[in-house]
């Protein structure tokens, strides 16, 4: 009886190392991934100071370096001698699972509200103090408001110039580089896959005899 029991806990003291090891590890990489999403916020409430592009440029910027960062620090010897049980492929891959989160929350969040038509029109509602809005009243708003006085087009028309889509011939003249003509033609592939509106990758010009619309 005595035997068994003795062979029973051999057998299971390797098993019980190997499960306090794997949750040694899976505990470094909440922790590191958590303090590299943390790091990411931090940089960009603060990077507008130094970083003059839109949110969506500035947070990949942002991402990239809160990667950066957690990579050097796990190496620096302070904090080696902690993770002595990660090695690099470890690290690169929670540095590379924390850009994925960074990335993401920045799509969804920051950018979303940063860009949307819909936060604006919800926001404007909040700031009319309980008032009902009409429909061409929210219209008018949009137009006089977000486009115009907020000046929608040349915002976006500067992130693209950044980007290489467009190119500015004269001030104020936009035309499409190359890059611009296929990244359109991959939002119309995109969108034609997924049965989005395809007014919004297909809009109608002055040109074409119809009133402009677009997505702003």
């Amino acid at each position: 009886m005595e035997t068994n029991l003795l062979s029973n806990y051999l057998i299971s003291a390797p098993r019980r190392l190997l499960y306090r090891a794997l949750l040694s590890r899976a505990y470094w990489y909440v922790t590191l991934i958590f303090f590299q999403f943390l790091l990411f916020c931090i940089l960009l409430r603060y990077s507008a100071h130094f970083i003059s592009s839109g949110v969506f440029f500035r947070g990949l910027a942002c991402a990239g370096i809160s990667g950066l960062i957690l990579l050097l620090l796990t190496k620096a010897k302070p904090f080696a001698k902690h993770l002595g049980m990660l090695d690099l492929r470890d690290r690169t891959t929670i540095a590379s699972l924390g850009l994925t989160l960074c990335i993401v929350f920045l799509v969804i969040l920051p950018v979303t509200v940063d860009r949307s038509v819909s936060v604006f029109l919800l926001s404007y509602l909040q700031n009319s103090e309980g008032e009902s809005a009409a429909k061409d009243q929210l219209s008018r708003a949009l137009r006089e408001v977000y486009v115009d006085t907020y000046d929608a087009a040349g915002r976006r028309m500067e992130e693209q110039k950044q980007i290489g889509n467009v190119k500015e011939m004269v001030p104020g003249q936009f035309n499409l580089t190359a890059r611009g003509t296929l990244f359109v033609r991959l939002s119309r592939a995109i969108s034609s896959f997924f049965r989005l509106d395809q007014r919004y990758v297909n809009p109608e010009t002055s040109r074409s005899g119809g009133e402009e619309r677009g997505s702003y």
